[in-house]
């Protein structure tokens, strides 16, 4: 069992060094190896480029994977930037008896195109469930985890239940598909997410910024009426080339002023992922036959028997998901109703 977890950890090392750029040659069943590694991942690990690599302590300060030293402390820097991935699966779903046919027939609304549903499926489709850490930085920080699930054949965004509290979930270590490749979409979405749920943040950051403007031009003004009172009635009186010199000061001092404030509110959103999860099950496939004009195209709609709902199709132009859909010519892709019009 030792020499099983010992194999594990040199091959995470491998993993990690690797995806960070450098060049390893440590065979698994080796104590040592060697790694070349590019100067920021050096700094990272606080190590030599050219680097000795080794899975017991030796006192030679060459660089240990060892869980009985401070091996994690060390890669933490490497890790900190890559999300967390888990392949799970769902061996069996109940599925709907019947065919999907009317089904599909009550949800969507076939715009511009003969469309017949030839069949029903059983099939197994993998979802990718996203934690993006999103965060807003103002003269406060608002900051929250968000999470994006999607069918990563389609791109659709769904709702699923919580995997923590699915009896039937195990692992799948041979995940078929890779989870970047619904990253950009899944990003997107918690984009769109993080600034819905950090609007009244922003509203509270808005109301401040103009507390405080409204403050200082208040104070600058009343600077400038009072500069400009004669104080004693012997005093000479202001001439207007003076006034006009007080004024400009008092503009450019209320300018430099109002700079400091939009600085101080800038505000600067970050998205970054923190986990993936990927969840294969089985789902029941509708096979839908597209006729637009003389062409035809061969269209699948997933039932997902987790959320118990058919999923929408996605535009192939704007990316929006719609159970109106329109289709193009000749190729006969989907196309929501704003961008067919758009087209045409």
């Amino acid at each position: 069992m030792k020499s099983n977890v010992q194999e594990r950890v040199r091959q995470f090392t491998r993993d990690v060094l690797e995806r960070s750029g450098a060049l390893v040659d440590w065979d698994s069943e080796d104590a040592s190896g060697m790694a070349v590694l590019p100067a920021p991942v050096a700094a990272a690990l606080r190590c030599p480029e050219d680097l000795q690599l080794t899975d017991q302590p030796d006192g030679q300060g060459h660089f240990c994977a060892n869980l009985a030293t401070d091996f994690l402390e060390r890669v933490q820097p490497l890790l900190a930037d890559e999300p967390c991935v888990a392949s799970l699966r769902i061996r069996d779903l109940h599925l709907k008896k019947a065919d999907l046919r009317s089904a599909i027939e009550r949800a969507f609304a076939w715009e511009n195109a003969r469309v017949t549903v030839t069949g029903t499926v059983i099939d197994r489709t993998e979802y990718h469930i996203w934690y993006f850490r999103t965060t807003i930085n103002s003269e406060e920080t608002w900051e929250e985890i968000v999470r994006v699930d999607l069918n990563s054949a389609t791109d659709v965004v769904v709702q699923l239940p919580d995997v923590s509290e699915m009896a039937q979930v195990e692992p799948h270590p041979q995940s078929g598909s890779s989870a970047t490749r619904s990253y950009q979409t899944a990003a997107r979405q918690a984009a769109t997410l993080m600034q819905t749920r950090s609007a009244a943040f922003l509203r509270k950051m808005e109301g401040r910024i103009e507390r405080d403007r409204d403050r200082l031009k208040n104070y600058y003004d009343s600077l400038l009426k009072e500069s400009e009172k004669t104080k004693r009635r012997t005093a000479k009186p202001m001439s207007e080339q003076d006034k006009l010199a007080k004024r400009e000061t008092v503009r450019m001092e209320l300018a430099r002023k109002l700079d400091e404030l939009d600085e101080r509110y800038a505000t600067t959103a970050e998205i970054a992922p923190v986990a993936c999860i990927s969840l294969e099950i089985p789902v029941l496939i509708g096979e839908i036959q597209v006729t637009r004009r003389k062409d035809s195209q061969l269209h699948r709609i997933t039932w997902n028997p987790l959320t118990r709902q058919l999923e929408p199709m996605r535009c192939g132009g704007c990316g929006d998901q719609m159970f109106a859909v329109a289709f193009t010519d000749q190729t006969v892709e989907p196309r929501c109703l704003t961008c067919a019009r758009r087209k045409s």
